[in-house]
């Protein structure tokens, strides 16, 4: 049986993510950290993705079967507020793949490593009878067992929502940090100074986090020369820390949230702590993904085409198994400014 990614890693002593860049040809290792790894390689017995590509261009001969699988976190409130977008993702790959002869087969709430759960199982027992994976989810991090597994299997897949370019492996994304600027650049134009950032403690294992956190401080240094750290509000109950900032810094006249989820949160807060919204605080959100809450306005928020994602990453994947000279791709898909209740320019705080 050939060896697998980690068996070259362990013969080579280095990570998994080195051996990605040398088989890659990513730029990143040295000379004597390439010869190691390609000797591991040789050593294990290693398929090089590469070896795989000198089969005819185009491979496929049966109708494709593919799933979308909905990986979850073992926090449930991480997912609140998401079914309409990952909806709008499956919308958009039945829009691909309707009128044409291929398969999809829905996996939810798959748990990396709970494998006595029935949608790790399905997964596991249809593997071999799958020819490729769209992946999306609050589950889905780089060093889970299903991408280690993906990468080992070189089982073509395209993740949502994210990108990761020193994998190899496809995705379909927004642009987080264009979306993190094209909102607070709104707010900056109204005027705004004291604008703080509030997510919580459970969101910092995510990308998103550390690119939209790092963008508000951008952000904050270009417009004021530094950023202010006490405006950061990350705690573990959304409601806690808004009212812990609003009372600790009244200046503050609007709040970047990390997602819409927690920007309606961060509305019902600061009514609870005394103030109005929009009159005394704006509150803007990312993602466009959630629907009006009853009782609060509605949310001013930078949005991307939900449904195109999905019917993108549907046509990548097919591209991908029909033509082997096509190993990995990244799309982006733009975002816009949508203009909600939920911003003004600052007023007045009593």
């Amino acid at each position: 049986m050939p060896g697998s990614m980690d068996e070259v890693a362990r013969h080579a002593g280095v990570s998994k993510s080195t051996v990605s860049l040398v088989l890659n040809n990513r730029p990143g290792t040295s000379a004597e950290m390439r010869r190691r790894v390609l000797d591991a390689v040789a050593a294990v017995g290693y398929t090089l993705p590469e070896q795989r590509a000198q089969r005819e261009s185009t491979s496929l001969t049966h109708a494709p079967v593919i799933a979308l699988v909905h990986c979850v976190d073992e926090e449930p409130d991480v997912d609140a507020g998401l079914t309409h977008l990952y909806l709008s993702y499956r919308n958009g790959i039945q829009r691909f793949t309707q009128g044409r002869d291929i398969s999809v087969m829905l996996v939810t709430s798959y748990r990396d490593g709970n494998e006595d759960s029935l949608s790790y199982q399905l997964l596991a027992q249809e593997e071999r009878a799958l020819d490729g994976l769209i992946l999306m989810g609050p589950g889905l991090h780089r060093n889970t067992t299903l991408i280690q597994r993906v990468l080992d299997r070189q089982i073509p897949a395209v993740i949502l929502g994210r990108s990761w370019p020193e994998l190899p492996i496809s995705s379909v994304s927004q642009d987080h940090t264009e979306q993190a600027h094209l909102i607070l650049d709104h707010l900056l134009a109204l005027g705004h100074q004291h604008i703080g950032f509030v997510a919580r403690e459970i969101d910092r294992q995510y990308d998103w986090f550390q690119w939209r956190l790092k963008a508000y401080r951008t952000a904050m240094q270009s417009k004021f020369e530094q950023a202010d750290d006490r405006y950061v509000a990350i705690g573990r109950d959304v409601t806690d820390s808004v009212v812990g900032l609003l009372s600790a810094h009244p200046q503050v006249t609007a709040l970047f949230a990390l997602n819409d989820h927690i920007a309606y949160q961060a509305m019902a807060a600061a009514v609870q702590a005394g103030r109005t919204v929009p009159d005394t605080l704006s509150v803007v959100g990312i993602d466009g993904a959630i629907k009006p809450q009853a009782g609060l306005p509605e949310l001013t928020t930078v949005s991307f085409p939900h449904e195109e994602v999905g019917y993108l990453a549907a046509e990548l994947l097919v591209k991908q198994l029909e033509n082997n000279h096509l190993r990995t791709a990244r799309l982006t898909v733009n975002s816009h400014f949508v203009a909600g209740a939920s911003c003004t320019a600052p007023g007045i705080v009593a």
